[in-house]
C-alpha cells in the first residue's frame, strides 16, 4: 500500500482546496465536467446561514471549510481499483443519494434532523421527502472545491495527509476525537438507534 506522498503536492493540493474562490455552489456542481470525471479530493464549504444552523446544534461556532473527502481511491490492501469519480461521488452519492450511502450526509442528518423535522423511518433511514429536503439544504447552502488527482493508488495516503493538515470538523473517521466530534458521533449514533 503506497503510503509517502510528496509533501510540495500536498501543500498544492490543500492551497486549492482551502482557496473560497474555488468553490463552486452544490447546486451547479460540476462547473467543469471532464475534471469532475477523474478520482481526486474534494472539501466541502458552508455558507453562513448553514454554518449558523450547524454551529447551534454543535454549540460551537465552524469553520467555513467543514468537510473533506475523496474519489476513486484504490482499495489497500487488495489493490482493487475504484471506479467512483468525483462526480459519482459528489452528485450521486452526496447529494442524491440516502444518509446510508453518504457518510457526509448521515453526519448533516444527524445534526440537522430537529431543526428540518426530518423524519427518520428506521436505522439510518429517512423518509423519501426527509431525503429531498436534505439535498435541498446541500444545495442551497453548500458549495464544494474539487481537484482531481490521477493517482489512484496514492490518493488514500494524500487524503490522509490533507485531512491531518485541514482537520475539517465533520471528518470522523481517522480524525483526534474532539469535544465536538464526540457530540456529533452521539448524534450519529441517535440516527442509527432511533426510539
Amino acid at each position: 500500500m503506497p503510503s509517502r506522498v510528496d509533501p510540495s503536492t500536498v501543500a498544492q493540493l490543500v492551497e486549492v482546496l482551502t482557496d473560497p474562490t474555488n468553490a463552486e455552489p452544490a447546486r451547479t456542481f460540476p462547473r467543469d465536467r471532464s475534471a469532475a470525471r477523474k478520482p481526486g479530493l474534494y472539501a466541502w464549504w458552508a455558507d453562513q446561514e448553514g454554518l449558523d444552523a450547524l454551529s447551534r446544534e454543535l454549540k460551537a461556532p465552524l469553520p467555513s471549510s467543514i468537510c473533506a473527502g475523496l474519489a476513486g481511491a484504490t482499495h489497500w490492501p487488495s489493490g482493487k481499483k475504484s471506479t467512483a469519480t468525483l462526480l459519482s461521488r459528489i452528485r450521486g452519492l452526496h447529494l442524491q443519494s440516502n444518509i446510508r450511502g453518504s457518510t457526509f450526509r448521515h453526519t448533516l442528518a444527524a445534526l440537522l434532523a430537529e431543526p428540518l423535522a426530518l423524519q427518520i423511518i428506521g436505522p439510518n433511514r429517512l423518509a423519501p421527502e426527509s431525503e429531498q429536503q436534505l439535498s435541498a439544504w446541500m444545495k442551497d447552502h453548500l458549495r464544494v472545491v474539487v481537484c482531481a488527482y490521477p493517482d489512484a493508488d496514492t490518493l488514500g495516503a494524500m487524503e490522509d495527509a490533507i485531512l491531518a493538515r485541514l482537520d475539517p470538523p465533520l471528518n470522523l473517521k481517522g480524525m483526534v476525537l474532539s469535544p465536538l466530534r464526540r457530540i456529533i458521533a452521539e448524534r450519529r449514533y441517535l440516527l442509527s438507534h432511533p426510539t
